[in-house]
């Protein structure tokens, strides 16, 4: 009557339990098979419904708006920026788009000369072009986490920074989310170091160079 008892109890857990128990093995071992199974189950749910919005070939339209605030504690300037780009994917998951900048920087910058200490207004606008080098490297339901390498020459019609050129190259390493509002919309967000210069060289007397951490938000929209 024992055995009839235990084999019953067996029969039980193998219908509610889903996993079969077997002699010998720890109650916790059986909770690391179980959440083994569901992890590949979600994993191939999600590769199933893979979109062919980051499959090699497909062209988008990106649409960004950047603020950027200075590190130096001399200066206080922000920049702000709209960037519109057209792109494509070289690979899987890889895009790399062409962008038409358009910026405006505000504040002010710290000067000292041998005679006296004065602020100098960085007020200025710009226009540029850029390349964004894009790589989808996470994916969690329909949230991707992307990073970013992007280069680009901005020319602003007064110096900037003040004792520098008008025309300056950029660099925006950064990382961010994407997320799926429709089948071929998705809402973009992430942070960037923002760099810009004119090329002359590290601590240059005329390349008074300008850092700072940038925060955008725009869109990608699949064109084809």
């Amino acid at each position: 009557m024992a055995k009839r008892i235990v084999f019953r109890e067996r029969m039980d857990y193998n219908i509610h339990g889903i996993i079969p128990s077997q002699p010998g093995l720890p109650s916790s071992l059986h909770g690391l098979i179980l959440c083994f199974v569901l992890i590949l189950g979600t994993v191939h749910g999600q590769s199933t419904g893979e979109s062919s919005n980051y499959e090699k070939g497909s062209q988008h339209i990106l649409g960004i708006i950047e603020y950027v605030s200075g590190f130096d504690t001399q200066q206080d300037i922000t920049v702000y920026s709209f960037r519109i780009g057209y792109g494509s994917f070289l690979f899987k998951n890889v895009s790399l788009s062409t962008f038409f900048d358009v910026s405006a920087t505000d504040g002010f910058y710290f000067v000292k000369t041998d005679e006296k200490e004065e602020y100098q207004e960085a007020e200025s606008f710009g226009l540029g072009t850029s390349f964004l080098l894009r790589w989808y490297a996470i994916r969690i339901g329909k949230t991707r986490i992307f990073l970013d390498a992007s280069a680009g020459i901005l020319y602003s019609f007064k110096s900037f920074p003040p004792k520098g050129t008008k025309l300056n190259f950029t660099t925006r390493p950064g990382i961010g989310i994407a997320t799926k509002l429709h089948q071929n919309l998705n809402l973009i967000a992430g942070l960037n170091r923002f760099h810009l210069s004119n090329g002359q060289g590290y601590k240059h007397p005329h390349n008074p160079a300008f850092d700072g951490l940038g925060i955008h938000v725009g869109f990608v929209l699949r064109s084809n």
